[in-house]
């Protein structure tokens, strides 16, 4: 009878821990959406240290049967640290040795202030309108950076230029636009020599905002 009574009692404790764990169940290779703050670790992987962006969760995940806090975030866009959001996207394992067992190829991003908008390098800086920076791309160039559109095509460069580079380059038939200059260089938008031929409309938001952008702009 004592037996049996013990046996009743351990079940019961046994049940009572399985209800208790609400922890959420998550499948690789499946779309997901994790909330939790944005941050920039260093992590060791494949033996050696490197800077990663990491979605720190607000609770602990189940992803087939290990528990997890931390996901790795893999993103062609620039995230700001110390940030709260939301993420969708699909869950992967990494390879590799690493400390971070899992990661989230993101498709979407909620917040569009966890997005990097400000992009600087040793002449000067600029800042696209954190509402673009969804469907917006930026790429560090040799003094400057090129603007992609919605579907990849590049929108425009803005570069540093000498002054006398860019005297020679107004007598070319090139689409270039001067924005600020100093007694050393000119700071221009550059438009490609081929026009995009498929405008949408999230291209015309970019457009719409060029002011804006060019306004943006600070020598240093």
């Amino acid at each position: 009878m004592k037996r049996l009574k013990l046996l009743t009692l351990l079940t019961l404790i046994v049940l009572i821990l399985v209800g208790c764990d609400k922890t959420e169940k998550y499948e690789i290779d499946k779309t997901t959406t994790l909330k939790g703050k944005i941050v920039i670790n260093t992590i060791k992987k494949d033996g050696e240290e490197e800077k990663v962006t990491v979605l720190e969760l607000e609770k602990a995940i189940s992803i087939d049967g290990v528990t997890t806090d931390k996901i790795e975030i893999e993103y062609d866009k620039e995230l700001k640290n110390n940030t709260e959001t939301t993420i969708t996207g699909i869950l992967r394992a990494n390879k590799g040795s690493t400390d971070l067992k899992y990661s989230i190829n993101v498709d979407t991003v909620d917040n569009i202030l966890s997005y990097i908008n400000t992009f600087s390098n040793d002449i000067f800086s600029i800042a696209i309108p954190a509402k673009l920076m969804k469907t917006v791309s930026v790429k560090e160039i040799n003094n400057g950076f090129i603007i992609y559109a919605h579907n990849n095509q590049e929108a425009f460069k803005i570069i540093a230029i000498t002054n006398n580079d860019f005297k020679a380059l107004s007598k070319e038939d090139v689409k270039v636009e001067k924005i600020k200059s100093n007694k050393e260089y000119a700071v221009v938008l550059l438009y490609p020599d081929e026009d995009n031929e498929e405008i949408t409309k999230e291209d015309q938001n970019l457009y719409s905002e060029i002011d804006n952008i060019k306004s943006s702009v600070k020598l240093k």
